[in-house]
């Protein structure tokens, strides 16, 4: 994987053929995966890890950090590595070793990290690959579907938004979650596809039904310059307020590049901003007065706890009165039943959603 300053497309191109010419000399090959990384075939045979560490990896990163376009212009970069073997009768899992070591890599802040067998089975690369291909195939043969839930105001019970949620159809037709399959989705750089996907069907939702639509945004959703283009082309052509974007409060939120001036940019065009899942483990009260929000969202697993256990409520509570006192519209999802929906307007709830008051239909 590649990154540094201003890293686009023009020097995507100049990366992709310089690394080509260094690695074809050697008569390895390289293929370009995404648009950050790359994957190069080394032929080593029986060659030790140490040998092939010293005499190609090293030299390899060292030529590939700075980086001439134009003949010229050195751009500094940095350069992770993950490096798998090639075997003999295992070649389909290749790629997936070598993401791994990749993903430790950087989880490791190491320049170049081996694949290592103890750190996950072969089953487990086995049942990743196999969710890849359904989740491919399942974009290749439009069997995602999106599906819509009310979100409704706490006194009249009536639909002030929806939230769009992706299903896949399983083999029997039936509609099934997306989220077993959104890990390899993430690690494929596949989500910013399923993204565009939930945007336009929201959009078409939007026009049809009149009332505004949420969607959920993964951080390279947020960092994709299509979703971002096709976010702007598609709110030229609504009202305003009509698309809610909706953000989970991760620990790389905070310091996700551009994610400020990206809200300030989408506020602009006519979105609202919506924090999910707050009160989870990663929630910071900062973050309603750090960002432009609109909306939040109380956790869903915290607002089914606080039906048992009173500290659970108290924090509610707690979230509640801080949220409304700031501004923001406060939802709380996971409604099941009429108990529920009397309980949370007593706290001061503005939305509710959950099964009693609609499940996820298609449009």
């Amino acid at each position: 994987m590649v990154s540094g300053p201003g890293f686009d497309e023009t020097l995507v191109k100049a990366f992709g053929d310089q690394l080509r010419r260094f690695v074809e000399k050697s008569g390895s090959r390289a293929f370009q995966l995404r648009d950050n990384e790359f994957a190069v075939v080394i032929p080593a045979p029986h060659s030790p890890r140490e040998v092939v560490l010293t005499d190609t990896l090293l030299p390899l990163k060292q030529v590939l950090e700075n980086l001439v376009v134009d003949g010229e212009l050195e751009v500094p970069l940095h350069i992770s590595m993950g490096v798998a073997e090639l075997r003999a009768g295992d070649h389909s899992t290749a790629l997936s070793r070598a993401d791994q070591a990749l993903r430790t890599a950087e989880t490791n802040h190491l320049p170049i990290s081996f694949y290592n067998q103890n750190d996950r089975s072969l089953k487990n690369v086995q049942d990743e690959l196999a969710c890849f291909g359904r989740l491919r195939s399942s974009l290749q043969k439009e069997a995602l579907v999106v599906v819509f839930q009310p979100v409704c105001d706490a006194k009249t019970l009536e639909p002030v938004f929806y939230e769009a949620l992706l299903r896949v159809r399983g083999r029997d037709g039936a509609l099934e979650s997306i989220f077993p399959l959104l890990s390899i989705a993430e690690s494929t750089g596949l989500m910013p596809r399923l993204a565009l996907f939930v945007l336009r069907q929201a959009s078409n939702f939007v026009r049809t039904k009149g009332l505004p639509v949420s969607i959920n945004l993964s951080t390279q959703d947020i960092q994709d310059s299509q979703v971002n283009n096709e976010l702007k082309l598609q709110l030229s052509t609504l009202a305003p307020g009509s698309i809610i974007l909706e953000f989970l409060e991760r620990g790389d939120l905070h310091s996700l590049a551009g994610f400020p001036e990206f809200l300030a940019t989408m506020r602009q065009a006519g979105c609202l901003l919506a924090l999910d899942d707050f009160g989870s483990g990663y929630s910071n009260f900062s973050t309603l007065v750090e960002f432009p929000l609109n909306i939040v969202k109380l956790d869903g697993a915290l607002v089914r706890k606080s039906e048992s256990d009173a500290k659970a409520l108290l924090l509610i509570e707690t979230l509640t009165d801080f949220s409304r006192k700031v501004g923001l519209t406060v939802v709380a999802e996971h409604i099941e039943s009429a108990a529920m929906v009397e309980r949370f307007r007593k706290i001061g709830v503005d939305l509710l959603q959950g099964y009693h008051l609609g499940k996820p239909q298609p449009a």
